[in-house]
């Protein structure tokens, strides 16, 4: 809630200040008369004029005024100074739209900003005695009242002592008028913040467990899987059989270079045995080996893992 007027702020010195509703007949009929840049120039001073007021200004008047104002800126081709001449008459009565001598253009107005604003809306208190008019509307100590946000024109009667105030209101607040509340009369009750909405919570969704894989086996962790052992027979198989082949192999190599070439062989067929026998003896050394080979390599790459 907004701070409050003291009234001391709002008492002006008196001096010649011109009513506001003799200034919007005179800015009336200058307008009917086509004197355009005159009225202009009559009701911008009657907006000036509204603070200094020494006599309650009725609502109607305030209305006729802003209307006036919004339909001499459409003359003159200035929407900008139009929209604001509307805001104030939405601002101070959102259902009272323009008579249709004003003219479609100020009534399409009037509908799309009491539409935009209608919601903008705040609370006014009073608190204290003397008589006070919000836009030409009476309130009393501890009544309060819904208007909508945006220029307001307050005035406060204090048995001789008038003032006149054009608020800007963009919340709710309490005016303070200075003088004692009458008695037994409780002060404004101003609306609180909104309580929070009762009903079912929602039921909360759990998010979706990330599955995160298992992490490889450290190199160091002494409870890692062990590599299966190699057969201690193939290893011996292979060896053996690849031995075997080496010294087969050896003894047909010695046969046909050392001990054949070396021999008297009687017949043809003593020659043929013995060529038979080294032949057998390349082949079995080759087999061998190859066995051999075969099962070491075998038993090397098929247990590694």
């Amino acid at each position: 809630m907004s701070g409050a007027i003291p009234f001391a702020v709002l008492v002006s010195t008196a001096w010649a200040c011109p009513p506001t509703a003799t200034q919007v007949a005179q800015a009336r009929a200058a307008f009917d008369d086509a004197e355009i840049e005159q009225a202009a120039n009559i009701l911008q001073s009657a907006v000036e004029n509204l603070g200094c007021q020494t006599a309650v200004v009725d609502g109607l008047t305030l209305l006729e005024l802003y209307r006036l104002d919004g339909l001499v800126a459409l003359s003159r081709m200035d929407t900008k100074a139009a929209v604001y001449a509307t805001i104030r008459a939405v601002t101070v009565d959102p259902s009272a739209a323009p008579p249709p001598q004003y003219g479609p253009e100020l009534a399409e107005l009037h509908h799309t900003w009491s539409d935009r604003l209608r919601t903008s809306t705040a609370t006014l208190g009073i608190n204290g005695g003397g008589g006070v008019w919000v836009d030409g509307q009476a309130m009393t100590h501890g009544n309060t009242r819904v208007v909508l946000q945006g220029e307001h024109l307050l005035q406060i009667d204090m048995g001789g002592d008038f003032a006149s105030h054009v608020m800007d209101v963009t919340g709710d607040h309490v005016v303070e008028t200075g003088a004692p509340p009458p008695p037994g009369v409780p002060g404004p009750v101003m609306p609180g913040p909104m309580p929070a909405p009762v009903g079912p919570r929602p039921v909360p969704v759990p998010a979706p467990v990330p599955i995160v894989p298992s992490p490889l086996p450290d190199p160091l962790d002494p409870d890692r899987p062990k590599k299966r052992k190699r057969p201690v027979a193939l290893w011996a198989a292979g060896g053996a059989a690849l031995v075997a082949g080496g010294a087969t192999f050896g003894w047909a190599a010695y046969q046909d270079e050392v001990v054949f070439p070396s021999r008297q062989f009687p017949d043809e067929p003593s020659v043929d045995r013995a060529a038979s026998q080294v032949r057998i003896a390349y082949g079995t050394g080759y087999g061998l080996m190859g066995v051999g080979g075969v099962l070491l390599v075998t038993n090397a790459i098929g247990f590694s893992f």
